[in-house]
């Protein structure tokens, strides 16, 4: 039993990883026309801004594929978490501007803050930050009808490490 369940748990890692590779090229294709649509004078500038919009999301759905990929190398005990720079302000943009045009067809009104000083550059696993995040947001627009999301980050350091707390 314990061989057929590793067999298994063996197949399932290998189907999600053909499975986000298969998905990675038409999303490659995304995102690449949506730069060149974005960088286009003859567009209007609301049409450059939907071509980054879409570039946005085809991104976002693209880390969403390597999370699957993530995933299988987490089940196969190969998961590492990554050390970058990144900045806080940068992926809450994105993810708020994504926010707002999900709720483009309700009465919600959308305020994200960061309350609490930190370094202008973070270094660690940016992919997690902006899943946790997502995450958080994108519950909150699904789950909201009318009224009001507030996302407030706050930032503590022990002088070694930062922590941030969403609410």
């Amino acid at each position: 039993l314990k061989l057929a369940a590793e067999n298994q748990t063996l197949e399932k890692s290998r189907f999600l990883a053909q499975m986000g590779h298969d998905l990675r090229s038409p999303l490659h294709a995304i995102i690449g026309i949506s730069e060149i649509l974005g960088e286009k004078q003859e567009l209007s500038a609301r049409n450059r801004l939907l071509a980054r919009h879409i570039g946005h999301a085809g991104n976002t759905l693209l880390e969403q594929v390597n999370l699957i990929l993530d995933y299988s190398k987490l089940e196969a005990g190969r998961l590492e978490l990554e050390k970058r720079r990144y900045t806080l302000e940068r992926i809450v943009e994105e993810l708020a501007r994504n926010c707002i045009i999900n709720l483009q067809s309700k009465p919600v009104e959308l305020s994200v803050q960061i309350l609490d000083e930190h370094p202008a550059e973070l270094i660690g696993d940016e992919l997690r930050v902006r899943e946790i995040i997502q995450n958080l947001l994108s519950n909150a627009v699904k789950f909201t009808k009318k009224g009001e999301i507030r996302c407030e980050i706050r930032c503590r350091t022990d002088g070694r490490n930062i922590f941030f707390t969403c609410s």
